[in-house]
């Protein structure tokens, strides 16, 4: 209700127009939760020799590059 009223206003100044972004990031909470591929990143993991968070960083760092491998080098 309250995002409703903000967008209905024809001029927010600086902190009604922070509240309202802080309104649309918070939405975030009313997701489902996120599915990962778990057993993906803990295969790289082993082939890389790293932890899987580190595997996952390196991941998540190739937004859109899904055919991009890769391996430790031996």
């Amino acid at each position: 209700m309250l995002r409703t009223s903000l967008r209905t206003q024809s001029h927010l100044g600086p902190a009604l127009s922070g509240a309202l972004e802080a309104l649309e990031l918070a939405r975030w909470d009313e997701l489902p939760e996120a599915q990962l591929p778990w057993n993906e990143i803990a295969d790289s993991a082993q082939l890389q020799g790293c932890s899987e968070a580190d595997a996952f960083w390196d991941r998540a760092g190739r937004v859109g590059d899904d055919d991009l491998d890769i391996k430790r080098a031996a």
